[in-house]
């Protein structure tokens, strides 16, 4: 057996996979240099042992490159992030956290709800986003912890995204699967019916179970209120504001919460306490 090529095939292609899943996991290196290594390695794998009495081979692993399914992703990513860039949901979302001191339940209910509207026809990744501050905002206010916010706004968003076809990248792949091998076509609310039943469950489990479950964490809070101080690197572009800035008795005016200890431009540095103008005219970091 140890001589098989299809049997060397088969150990080769799962450890190739035991090794992506390893990469992914401790991020040793970006996601993008892992998969595209990951094909690499494949379309060698491949050429070295072939399938016998098949045409299995690079065509077939870069066909995925020009599937529909993945086109329909990466166009419903590129809306997601559109609307998060745009500020397109900023306007409802600070409407409901201005309306909770007012009304704290049923503000709390319309926001997970909102979550799940959006959550069902684009991508949940940009919703998370979206509305994360809005749940720290509000957990700060009443004095909880973020922590008991932050699991249920991503779990109402991912059972949302069960009940269209693109309200999960996983639906829409199984969709052109089904259609390729069965010939059976999705539409666009197939999968309504049995994903509102779980999606409604989730959402019942969370507020009765799921809330008693997650950990209240003071650790960021305390972090806070520890005086400590920290040292971060930020850049400057053409349109920033505080672009010419002058430094007076070495410290920015505008700047009362920050200190400034060096300004680099290209291979220039200059430092703000021996500055006597700005130390460029143009975009600097």
């Amino acid at each position: 057996m140890l001589h098989d090529p299809q049997f060397i095939r088969m150990i080769l292609v799962l450890a190739v996979v035991a090794g992506i899943v390893i990469l992914y996991a401790f991020e040793l290196f970006a996601i993008e240099i892992i998969s595209a290594a990951a094909i690499a390695v494949f379309l060698l794998l491949f050429q070295l042992w072939p399938v016998p009495n098949s045409t299995f081979g690079a065509e077939e692993i870069l066909a995925g490159f020009s599937n529909p399914a993945l086109i329909a992703i990466l166009a419903l990513l590129v809306v997601g992030q559109g609307m998060f860039h745009t500020g397109a949901m900023e306007g409802p979302s600070r409407a409901l956290a201005a309306s909770y001191d007012r009304r704290p339940t049923l503000t709390m209910g319309a926001l997970f709800g909102f979550v799940m509207l959006i959550s069902a026809f684009i991508n949940n990744t940009p919703v998370v986003v979206m509305f994360i501050p809005v749940l720290v905002a509000i957990a700060s206010r009443v004095g909880t912890s973020a922590s008991r916010v932050m699991i249920p706004l991503s779990y109402v968003s991912i059972l949302a995204g069960m009940t269209t076809l693109i309200g999960s990248s996983t639906n829409i792949l199984v969709a052109d699967v089904l259609k390729r091998e069965d010939g059976i076509r999705l539409d666009f609310f197939s999968l309504a019916p049995l994903g509102l039943v779980f999606a409604l469950t989730g959402v019942v489990y969370l507020l009765v179970v799921g809330v008693r479950l997650l950990p209240k964490r003071e650790g960021v809070k305390k972090e806070r209120s520890s005086g400590r101080q920290y040292i971060a690197q930020i850049v400057i572009t053409a349109k920033n504001p505080h672009l010419g800035e002058a430094p007076v008795a070495g410290m920015f005016p505008n700047l009362n919460t920050l200190t400034i200890r060096m300004i680099q431009r290209d291979d220039k540095i200059f430092y703000p306490r021996m500055a006597k103008k700005p130390p460029c005219k143009k975009a600097m970091c």
